[in-house]
């Protein structure tokens, strides 16, 4: 019985490899979607009868689609659902020299079950129309296809575009505020800002552009619907100032819902009705700031300087902190270092108590502004927001052993990274913005 079967099912078995053999080679030649005005336009479309299909070489050194009498269908984008309406022999069109003759208007026909709103439009010739064919898409052979996805975004009901904007600036925040002040920020020119609908997701983005000189984008003709703007990070070491993140919604107009998580906004345009949602990015660049490393104060060059300042490191009463008191190599009374102390304390300074690595960082910092080298002012980040180095400094002075080893550890690596300059908030834009090649 079972060897009865197979014989049955070789002759079909037979016609779905002679198929599939016959269509092994692939047909050159490309279709693809545009607006009325023959603008491909990221395959988005605001009315289904504002979609028009071309189709020819992919580019000009190409070879064109094969010669011949063509069908057309519009499906839903996994080929289950034949949606054009119209009877297939008045769906045709003749590619002469590789190029279609004229330019198709695939609608009517029906709208999709996908709710992105994307459709499948479909092309082959007629002389391989199978509808017999169990590897056919209602007659539409894949491998003796050509095939092309877009979408379709509602209009305001009346098929007319929508015309919804969503723009903004990138500015470099002087005032670690968050919050753009023009009196106070610069722009940045070239930073690149992507738009997405519904999800981050490569699939998903609709647009990206770079700040002009005014630190300026727009992304515009932009339909009802959820958008997610965010900055991409360019090399270099950069962090993030603004929007600061909220679930609550930061704009009253009741047409746009506008919240902000991780650094990302999402836009959610209610309406195709004239709206222009402003989200600006904040950022800063860390690095240099004066410092001289804790090795650099142990050599001999830092040692002269120390020499050549005795008197205006012994008159500051850094020396008479608390930070110092008890460590290994110090004083039983205030001020806790002599002058030929110092090199051996900064030295033999390790982790294992905390609080003397945390002091010999503090100490050589401290050093670093007494000779003008950093301004106490500078601010630093933190790891979790920023902070002036001469603040960072004065609480570490009153440091005591009741400070615990986590508290300790933290003011260390802020104070160890500002020494190897690392930090430090720069007080211009580091430019030029670049990104990698990808």
């Amino acid at each position: 019985m079972r060897r009865l079967l197979i014989v049955i099912a070789l002759p079909i078995l037979a016609a779905i490899l002679t198929s599939v053999c016959a269509s092994a080679d692939p047909v050159p030649g490309a279709i693809w979607t545009t607006d009325t005005e023959g603008t491909v336009n990221r395959n988005i479309y605001y009315a289904k009868c504002d979609v028009y299909l071309n189709g020819g070489p992919p580019n000009k050194n190409a070879p064109g689609l094969p010669d011949g009498l063509y069908y057309y269908q519009v499906t839903d984008p996994a080929g289950t659902e034949l949606l054009s309406t119209e009877d297939i022999s008045l769906r045709t069109v003749m590619v002469t020299g590789g190029w279609f003759e004229v330019v198709v208007q695939p609608c009517p026909f029906n709208d999709t079950a996908n709710p992105g709103g994307e459709y499948k439009v479909w092309a082959t010739r007629v002389d391989n129309y199978d509808p017999g064919n169990p590897l056919s898409t209602f007659g539409f052979v894949p491998a003796l296809s050509k095939t092309d996805n877009f979408k379709v975004k509602a209009g305001d009901g009346n098929g007319e575009e929508p015309i919804g904007v969503i723009s903004g600036f990138k500015y470099y925040d002087l005032n670690l505020n968050g919050v753009l002040d023009v009196l106070v920020d610069l722009p940045i020119e070239g930073w690149l800002i992507e738009l997405y609908e519904g999800s981050i997701d490569p699939a998903n983005l609709v647009a990206s552009a770079y700040t002009g000189a005014a630190g300026d984008y727009v992304f515009s003709e932009l339909a009802a619907g959820t958008y997610l703007v965010r900055e991409v990070m360019p090399l270099g070491n950069w962090l993030q100032t603004g929007p600061p993140d909220s679930a609550a919604d930061l704009d009253p107009n009741p047409d746009v819902v506008l919240t902000a998580l991780d650094g990302v906004y999402t836009v959610e345009l209610l309406t195709n009705e004239a709206i222009t949602e402003i989200v600006n990015f904040g950022n800063v660049c860390l690095g240099y700031g004066g410092g001289k490393t804790l090795g650099f104060w142990a050599n001999k060059n830092g040692q002269r300087i120390i020499h050549d300042n005795w008197s205006v490191i012994s008159s500051s009463g850094i020396l008479n902190c608390p930070v110092l008191q008890g460590l290994p190599g110090t004083n039983a009374m205030a001020p806790y270092l002599s002058e030929a102390q110092i090199k051996s304390f900064l030295l033999s300074a390790n982790a294992v108590d905390m609080r003397y690595m945390l002091a010999a960082q503090w100490l050589a910092m401290e050093f670093n502004i007494l000779i003008g080298d950093v301004d106490p002012d500078s601010m630093v980040y933190t790891g979790d927001g920023f902070a002036s180095i001469g603040d960072l400094v004065a609480d570490v002075c009153t440091l005591g052993p009741g400070w615990d080893r986590e508290t300790q550890e933290w003011y260390k690596d802020i104070l160890d990274d500002a020494n190897n300059n690392m930090n430090f908030v720069q007080p211009q834009p580091c430019l030029p913005i670049v990104y990698p090649l990808i």
